[in-house]
């Protein structure tokens, strides 16, 4: 017994349309994937960008820091030497 030929088309159409929701399901969820690798990536990269601007920020501090400590020692030689030379005249 075979289904009659208007029966077997119109299932092969059903199951040709159901095959092709599939695949744009699919598809779209392989979309929205990517989507979600690209925003962890760019939240990586801005994670990044951040740390870098603090160890830039840190490493400017020291170095105004160090600077502030040698204009320190400059004033501290220049007193003690003015200091020394009055003890002597």
């Amino acid at each position: 017994m075979s289904l009659p030929l208007q029966l077997q088309s119109s299932t092969v159409q059903r199951m040709v349309v159901v095959g092709e929701e599939e695949k744009e399901e699919e598809e779209e969820e392989k979309e929205e994937e990517e989507e979600e690798k690209e925003e962890e990536e760019e939240e990586k990269e801005e994670e990044e960008e951040e740390k870098e601007e603090e160890e830039e920020e840190k490493e400017e501090e020291e170095r105004e820091e160090e600077e502030e400590e040698e204009e320190e020692k400059e004033k501290e030689r220049e007193t003690g030497a003015e200091g020394y030379v009055r003890f002597f005249i």
